[in-house]
């Protein structure tokens, strides 16, 4: 999504510098935000109270004079709201989730955080109204400002590209391929898509589950894939850096989150001409029409596998899904929607940027 922002602001005339709170070694995210107009600036904050660091950081804004902050995620949300108040500068934190992962939550860190942006931030904004509702609930009396997250849609593959893509993510292109995409880790329920495979697989034995992303389960799961003996059908891909053209080589996405906000995933799937099968958590819901996919509850392989049994059964529903999912997308999460609507809320706390919207 930074990228994302990256080359609307850029296509706006607005200079975008980002500040990253962590050291990303090996990560491309930082060269693709320069190619399209960012600058790049490293502040690491290894801890929450790491004091050089944050006055480093004020020291940087201080020298900057930037006309506004707009952070994301936790320690983003808690410096750089403070930075803000310290400088004079406007801020707009944003929220990107609708609770919390028990195994990371920190009470200390979610109460600072929900001080500091509560009284802090001149605007709170939100990335789904799943998560707004949640916002509202823990910076009451606060208002969060919902601006959901866009995409802009892929040209298709040409044939030849597509059945060579297809050829290397399982051997045989004419393979029914069934994709997901996200951090492998507990939030997204990676171990109840993969059991569901081995019921999809007794009704479309050459059907195939590629999954692209890595984190802390990579390990769990390799090991799963080889106990339920899905070497053949289960493919895991690691990190991808070209999320859309994988996904135009698929035929139905799966999201089996058992908790999310709004994922970017599921927009660019659909974005793709996929239709989609996915759990009724978070922001889902609200984009997951009826004529572009099918909702379930979260932790049940069980039914996951009869509607992927289904879809996969029906090619014709598959298809028209696809389009309407495409349609969709096109006609509620285009760019030009979404940059609108942000820069209004840049011109809320900044007037002057109510240039841009001219």
């Amino acid at each position: 999504m930074q990228v994302f922002l990256a080359e609307q602001l850029n296509a706006h005339d607005v200079e975008l510098t980002v500040v990253s709170m962590n050291v990303s070694e090996g990560s491309p995210l930082p060269e693709y935000l320069r190619q399209r107009g960012a600058r790049v600036v490293v502040f690491p904050f290894p801890k929450l109270l790491s004091v050089r660091s944050f006055f480093h950081l004020l020291d940087f804004v201080r020298r900057e004079k930037f006309n506004l902050i707009h952070t994301h995620l936790t320690y983003a949300n808690i410096f750089g709201t403070i930075v803000g108040r310290l400088t004079g500068t406007p801020v707009i934190a944003s929220l990107r989730t609708a609770g919390y992962d028990p195994r990371y939550h920190r009470p200390l860190r979610q109460f600072i955080e929900t001080v500091v942006v509560k009284y802090g931030a001149q605007c709170i904004m939100a990335n789904g109204y799943a998560v707004a509702k949640f916002g509202r609930e823990r910076f009451a009396p606060r208002e969060i400002d919902v601006l959901v997250n866009a995409i802009d849609l892929p040209s298709p593959l040409a044939d030849g590209e597509r059945i060579a893509l297809r050829t290397k993510l399982t051997g045989d292109p004419s393979r029914p391929i069934v994709i997901s995409v996200g951090r492998l880790d507990l939030p997204k329920g990676f171990p109840d898509l993969i059991r569901s495979f081995v019921a999809v697989r007794e009704a479309h034995p050459r059907a195939a589950l590629v999954i692209a992303g890595d984190g802390p389960m990579s390990d769990e799961l390799d090991v799963l894939v080889e106990e339920l003996h899905l070497q053949d059908s289960v493919f895991l891909l690691g990190q991808c850096d070209d999320v859309p053209r994988l996904l135009a080589a698929g035929d139905l996405y799966v999201s089996s989150s058992h908790w999310e906000g709004l994922p970017v995933s599921i927009l660019e799937a659909m974005a793709s001409g996929l239709p989609v099968l996915a759990t009724e958590v978070g922001d889902i819901p609200h984009v997951v029409v009826p004529e572009a996919g099918v909702l379930i509850p979260p932790h049940q392989p069980a039914r996951m596998a009869q509607e992927v049994i289904s879809l996969l059964s029906n090619p014709e529903k598959l298809e028209a899904m696809g389009a309407a999912a495409r349609t969709h997308i096109q006609r509620n999460y285009s760019p030009g929607i979404w940059v609108h609507k942000l820069l209004r809320l840049y011109a809320g706390v900044y007037p002057p940027a109510a240039v841009l919207l001219a």
